[in-house]
């Protein structure tokens, strides 16, 4: 989860949530939240750990960057943030890959 303080100095809180079936089922249906996000579904990767390539542009500046998680999504003995984290996990679960 993080902070930042968006137009009008108005504090947004942004945060990242796991979902399997079931508590998708439940944060669908029965939380209750704030209609503003993103819900993207998951497929397992070619090679089986999570992996995320993201850019920013800010004016004439363009950063690409990719990370890859350590553990296989599979591994259901790791709790399920922990196998899908790339960018928004512990610095220790991930690591960043050279583009070649």
């Amino acid at each position: 989860m993080g902070e930042l303080r968006g137009a009008g100095g108005r504090l947004v809180v942004m945060m990242v949530e796991y979902f399997d079936e079931e508590s998708l089922r439940d944060f669908l249906l029965n939380r209750q939240k704030e209609y503003n996000g993103v819900l993207q579904a998951f497929d397992v990767p070619p090679g089986g750990k999570a992996s995320v390539v993201r850019a920013f542009k800010s004016g004439a500046l363009t950063t690409i960057e990719h990370r890859t998680g350590w553990a296989h999504v599979a591994n259901r003995r790791l709790p399920l943030v922990d196998r899908c984290a790339t960018f928004d996990g512990n610095a220790g679960a991930s690591r960043l890959v050279e583009l070649q």
